[in-house]
This record gives C-alpha cells, structure tokens and sequence, in this order.
C-alpha cells in the first residue's frame, strides 16, 4: 500500500492571514531622548530659524505652521535666487538696445518689476477682465521693447 498523496498546501485570502496570524504587534514606543532634546531635523530648523532647540515650540503654533514657515523660507530663498538669475539675464537682454549706465540699471529694473509684477498678477489671478492674458502679456513685451529701444529720446 502507498502513502497518501500530499495535499497542496491551501491558498488563503490576506484577510484570513491576518486573523490567523494573532494579535496584532502593538507598534514600537518612541526612542528617547534627552529632556529638551529635539531630534536633528528639528533642531537645524530651530538654529536655521534663530532661535534655541527648547524654545522651538513656543514659536510655532504646530506642525501645519511649521510647514508653512519652511514653504516660506524656501520660496524666499528660491525667489532671491531667481532674482539673481534675472537680473542677469536682463543685462543679457539689453545689449541689443546699446544702453550705458545708469541707463541700463534703469531699464533692468523697469524689466524686472515689469515682470514681477505681471506674473504676480497673473499666479493670484489678478486679470479679471475679459482680455486674454496672452494678448496682454504680448502688448507688454512690445511696450517695452518700443521704451528700450527709444530709451535715449524719453
């Protein structure tokens, strides 16, 4: 007589694996720490921030604010940056209307503020009129380029 054949082994759902495996493991307690002690994230912003490691709480009114206290600074650092960058850029650009200084400084920053202040407008949707934005944005490109190009007559 032979032995049985083996039986394949069952297939069960997740679910079922789940209520077979026991209880579930409660999760890890936190590690410890020194009291007044924030972790290294924490006390880098409290020193990026000007303020001491214990103190870091009694500036901030939790963590949506402290979120948005690091979305500002990254977007501050990230716009002086981009100034920067047009600023130079501006210089670039002027070159093919001859301009000397401070003439040039003059023009960079009507550029700039130009600019700025349109795709400020625009990222709070500030152009309500019926007007197409693009058609705007095209007049004031031609605007400009009519100043620089007549900038020693005006």
């Amino acid at each position: 007589m032979s032995a049985p054949a083996p039986t394949p082994p069952r297939c069960r759902s997740p679910r079922a694996r789940r209520r077979s495996a026991g209880p579930p493991r409660s999760p890890r307690p936190p590690r410890r720490r020194a009291a007044g002690r924030l972790p290294p994230a924490l006390a880098a912003l409290a020193k990026r921030f000007g303020v001491r490691d214990a103190s870091l709480y009694t500036h901030i009114r939790g963590l949506a604010d402290l979120q948005e206290r690091v979305a500002l600074l990254a977007l501050t650092e990230w716009a002086d940056a981009l100034g920067a960058a047009v600023a130079g850029r501006c210089y670039a650009l002027l070159r093919g209307y001859d301009l000397s200084e401070p003439d040039a400084t003059d023009a960079v920053r009507l550029l700039r503020s130009t600019l700025h202040g349109f795709s400020d407008l625009e990222a709070l949707s500030g152009f309500t009129a019926g007007r197409s934005v693009d058609a705007s944005w095209r007049r004031a490109v031609d605007t400009l380029h009519h100043t620089l190009a007549n900038w020693s007559k005006i």
